[in-house]
């Protein structure tokens, strides 16, 4: 019933060639997108998973001020993006940093980050 009514509405409006036509046309494109937390299951309605997973970096930078240089904003990225595996594998970040050279240096081939087991 609901989707029908507004189906319905967008209907009326998606020729006009205004900004509420404009915007009914985007969400009738849309459409199959807005509905994927109802549908499928295991997804929720809003993104609060990822901006949680964000969280740290950007009140790092906004603490921080950002960086002044390219090779510093290289730096903090290759470093922040160190730190959410690290964190979820409820490793402190110098140590996951350290894990792949301990590994390597007894006999094994060194391994990347992500694929460190949870517990060695």
């Amino acid at each position: 019933m609901f989707y029908a009514r507004l189906m319905h509405i967008f209907g009326m409006y998606k020729g006009r060639k205004d900004e509420v036509g404009g915007l009914v046309r985007h969400l009738t494109k849309e459409m199959d997108c807005l509905w994927t937390s109802l549908q499928e299951e295991g997804i929720g309605p809003t993104n609060n998973h990822t901006e949680r997973m964000l969280r740290f970096t950007v009140i790092w930078r906004k603490r921080n001020f950002g960086t002044r240089r390219e090779k510093s904003e290289r730096f903090v990225e290759c470093i922040l993006s160190v730190r959410k595996p690290a964190v979820s594998k409820k490793c402190i970040p110098i140590r996951w940093l350290q894990m792949p050279s301990k590994i390597s240096s007894k006999g094994n081939a060194p391994i990347p980050l992500l694929s460190i087991p949870d517990t060695l």
